[in-house]
């Protein structure tokens, strides 16, 4: 029967052991900015990896049976999705610009529909081996339906001990968790390829990572400095179920040694969505005064605050509410696709996204990210790139390589939210 161990430290604390086509010419394929746009008719899968050996990786893959199509046209006459899955993986080690493709294969899968089952989970294995880092395009595809994704994902067996070491299954049912955050009552169990792993090192981070910088910003970013709070040692048991119950980061680690390790989160209940006004208080650092903000701060009437600084922006309560909808929507789906070892809105990506929106066109590649906002024809477009990070704490951390030339975008849309109307950089 499986155990549950219980932490202490001071405390207790128990870890449960998106346009204008004249703009650019572009293929629409090529642009990906359904990878951040929710309800665009593309699928969405999820992809986790997992290094099962030295030889072969496994790419695990969870679908949404709401955005596949299932129909009967088969020799089983069952109501089935087809899906088809390509990859090209290309060797990164030494030049991050490798068009070489090291491996390739190309996949048909069948799934039957199932009465009740929202999720669908299969996997493929990937041909990597150890000492090198490698860029995997994954293609996906609805054939029934027409749809697809397209994105690339860091393969890195540089080392045995990074996060693609680990798999998360969620208790008690072991299916793949492929999110790095969980609420406090979700236990998980934790394993590790390597044989010989004998204990697990758990550094509990608090959390306080700062804001990003307004992206014309000439100043120097402040290293964020990773010093653990408090540290657990456990016996290296996958049948032992954790739970994380401190708001923070967790950096899982199984030779302290080394620099990589798994990250794991609690950034608070509900997370990525937004409950409570007293969660709906930090974000409006974005578009408020120091002054305002402090204000803001100092009042534990949290709901009362929240509703007379947005009513307060333009006087009438129906835009006010709509207002209100579209921030911190964006803000939940920022924390849904650019959580790193910082909330998904506090990262440069998830500020950009808070306030200029989905963008028109995405670019991703291997070590970056360019996103494009397509504005009036009379006008230059709003390019931003985003650099890759090499960080052992994830693997979907960015940082924008800022310039001063941005600032008049950011400056016209903050105050187009400081008076109460949602920004559209195409007006």
């Amino acid at each position: 029967m499986r155990s549950f161990k219980v932490l202490g430290f001071c405390l207790l604390l128990v870890i449960l052991g998106y346009s204008c086509a004249s703009k650019r010419n572009v293929v629409q394929q090529q642009n990906q900015s359904y990878l951040y746009t929710p309800g665009s008719g593309f699928i969405h899968p999820e992809y986790v990896v997992f290094h099962h050996s030295d030889t072969a990786s496994q790419l695990l893959i969870r679908l949404n049976t709401d955005e596949l199509l299932f129909n009967q046209a088969n020799p089983e006459n069952a109501m089935q999705a087809k899906v088809k899955i390509q990859y090209q993986l290309f060797d990164i080690t030494t030049d991050p610009a490798n068009k070489k493709i090291a491996d390739s294969a190309s996949y048909i899968r069948k799934f039957d529909k199932q009465n009740g089952k929202r999720v669908i989970v299969t996997s493929i294995s990937v041909k990597a081996i150890p000492g090198k880092i490698y860029s995997l395009r994954i293609s996906l595809s609805d054939i029934i339906h027409n749809t697809y994704q397209q994105n690339m994902i860091t393969v890195n067996k540089m080392t045995r001990f990074s996060s693609q070491n680990f798999k998360i299954l969620t208790h008690p049912n072991d299916a793949p968790l492929f999110r790095s955050y969980l609420n406090t009552d979700e236990p998980i169990h934790i394993m590790a390829n390597l044989t010989n792993t004998k204990k697990l090192f758990v550094k509990y981070h608090k959390d306080n990572t700062p804001l990003p910088l307004p992206p014309f910003s000439v100043a120097v970013e402040p290293t964020f400095k990773f010093k653990a709070d408090s540290l657990w040692v456990f016996d290296y048991n996958p049948q032992q179920a954790f739970l994380l119950t401190y708001k923070g980061f967790y950096f899982v680690q199984t030779d302290t040694t080394q620099k990589e390790g798994l990250l794991l989160a609690n950034y608070g209940e509900n997370y990525p969505k937004i409950k409570g006004a007293q969660a709906m208080i930090p974000p409006l650092e974005f578009i408020t005064t120091s002054e305002e903000f402090r204000k803001l701060q100092s009042n534990d009437k949290y709901k009362l605050t929240v509703d007379n600084y947005w009513l307060g922006l333009n006087g009438n309560p129906e835009i006010t509410r709509e207002l209100i909808r579209i921030y911190y929507t964006r803000m939940t789906y920022a924390n849904q696709y650019f959580t790193s070892y910082k909330e998904g809105w506090k990262t440069d990506r998830g500020m950009i996204y808070m306030i200029f929106g989905p963008p028109s066109y995405i670019k991703k590649e291997a070590t970056n990210e360019i996103w494009e906002y397509y504005v009036r024809q009379d006008a230059t477009n709003l390019s931003i790139t985003f650099n890759k990070i090499a960080t052992p704490y994830s693997e979907n951390h960015y940082i924008m390589i800022r310039n001063d030339s941005y600032s008049p975008f950011w400056r016209t849309a903050i105050d187009s939210w400081r008076k109460g109307k949602v920004y559209s950089i195409e007006e």
